[in-house]
């Protein structure tokens, strides 16, 4: 599918505000029993025995950047999410540099999560090492993981909706040509997934 999803020359879009929400952005690592704080760091030459989990869609400005969120927000709430990495990124470049649009960071404001300050990036080589969980929105974007993946690739690939049996939908859907309940529904589907991906995640021994 061709997007783009602005036009050329066009400013990214500027932050949105919201009272009483906390700002969840490109968080790698955090640790909840001891500080409670998200902390910044390069998603490059990650080395660590701590689960890992990377949230995969075509441009990273829709739908992986609120299952980034989202994810942090469940985790949050989970004694056993102790320094769990989590990020996000797209099969393309085309919006490198990008804030979420507009619409993902609305609905993510009107549940309480502040996804402004994450920027969109292209999936690498490096994040087939990086990551033991690579989890993508759809079926062409986990076979477009696929297609790069290394031979010595430690990741697992999925698909988030493969944690969501009791929808008949298979994939998460691309909201941005349709209209703004598009995206409740993809939050919608990406909050009932969350908890039992999770749950496989962190029942994993992770470093392998």
């Amino acid at each position: 599918m061709s997007y783009p999803y602005h036009k050329p020359g066009v400013a990214a879009p500027g932050p949105i505000q919201a009272q009483g929400t906390r700002r969840v952005g490109r968080v790698k690592s955090f640790s909840f029993r001891l500080t409670h704080q998200f902390h910044r760091a390069q998603h490059t030459d990650v080395k660590s025995s701590s689960p890992s989990v990377l949230f995969v869609c075509l441009g990273n400005i829709c739908r992986s950047p609120l299952a980034e969120g989202i994810c942090l927000d469940e985790l949050e709430g989970r004694a056993d999410a102790d320094n769990v990495r989590v990020d996000s990124c797209g099969t393309s470049a085309w919006h490198a540099g990008e804030a979420p649009d507009p619409r993902s960071r609305e609905v993510a404001l009107r549940h309480g999560i502040d996804i402004d300050s994450q920027r969109s990036r292209r999936l690498e080589t490096s994040d087939f090492h990086d990551f033991e969980w690579i989890v993508a929105m759809d079926r062409s974007n986990a076979a477009g993981c696929q297609e790069r993946a290394p031979d010595n690739s430690r990741a697992k690939i999925v698909c988030f909706m493969d944690y969501v049996p009791a929808s008949s939908i298979r994939d998460v859907p691309d909201p941005y040509y349709g209209g703004d309940n598009g995206f409740d529904t993809v939050f919608n589907l990406l909050r009932a997934g969350m908890g039992p991906l999770m749950d496989a995640v962190l029942s994993e021994p992770s470093g392998n």
